[in-house]
């Protein structure tokens, strides 16, 4: 692997990911160029909370989401 310096996930998607990860689920950039959303997958026991605390690290989330619910994740 080759290190060119580039930074490929920004910190806000980092930031997402950490509290994704904080409600027991995980989050990864989507888009062209660096990523324009986060996709985040959290169970649903933890979503609500996961979801409210979304605008403490400075983001937003799109109310037209769809959640696919599924009890044994």
């Amino acid at each position: 692997t080759h290190k060119v310096g580039i930074k490929i996930i920004s910190d806000k998607h980092n930031l997402i990911n950490k509290l994704a990860r904080s409600y027991d689920g995980g989050a990864k950039p989507s888009g062209a160029g660096g990523g324009d959303y986060a996709i985040a997958i959290v169970p649903a026991k933890n979503r609500s909370e996961f979801i409210s605390e979304i605008p403490s690290i400075g983001c937003s989330v799109d109310t037209n989401l769809m959640f696919v619910n599924d009890d044994t994740f």
